[in-house]
């Protein structure tokens, strides 16, 4: 066990120690080839690493990215306009997920590729019809968002039930 750890630890240390930020994957970064290769490889030693300490890698899609400060939006709207945010913050679905889509087709490839690897994509958890709003969808007027980019405290509660449900699936945490 002591071997396994200073192993990860190496493995980390390479990790972290090979270029660019391999934590943040945009779909402009992953759409140049060499980037994406990158990444991908730096993705394949973390989860090599992990695999060998006998754990697994979550890997997770973002969430949508506001078009202005979600809080600072639904505040100004949420008396007159409670579950309901113009195209000044809200930003459409299909805009959103198409943003990611390069960001997905790595981590999902990766995910059915190595055993210890699993994809979570709760995107859509945070969009209700056809558009990607500060408020939580079903929420009642519940601000999702901190800011453009960051779920506030609100919005993570929310998907609560959905992290439970996905890691209690793949047997990540012991059922309950």
């Amino acid at each position: 066990l002591v071997g396994r750890r200073s192993n990860l630890g190496l493995r980390l240390k390479l990790l972290l120690t090979m270029g660019p930020s391999p934590w943040i994957a945009s779909g402009a970064l992953l759409s140049v080839d060499s980037k994406r290769r990158t990444f991908v490889a730096q993705l394949e030693l973390l989860a090599a690493a992990v695999a060998d300490a006998n754990a697994s890698l979550v890997l997770a899609n973002d969430f949508p990215l506001l078009r202005s400060p979600g809080r600072t939006c639904a505040t100004r709207l949420s008396s007159m306009f409670v579950g309901w945010c113009p195209a000044p913050c809200a930003r459409p679905r299909a805009e959103s997920t198409a943003s990611l889509a390069p960001t997905v087709a790595v981590l999902s490839a990766l995910a059915a590729r190595l055993p210890a690897v699993h994809f979570l994509d709760l995107h859509d958890k945070m969009c209700e019809g056809a558009a990607c709003g500060p408020f939580v969808p079903g929420g009642g007027g519940v601000v999702g968002w901190d800011d453009a980019n960051h779920l506030s405290s609100e919005g993570q509660w929310s998907l609560w039930p959905e992290l439970c449900e996905f890691f209690e699936a793949r047997a990540l945490v012991p059922s309950s």
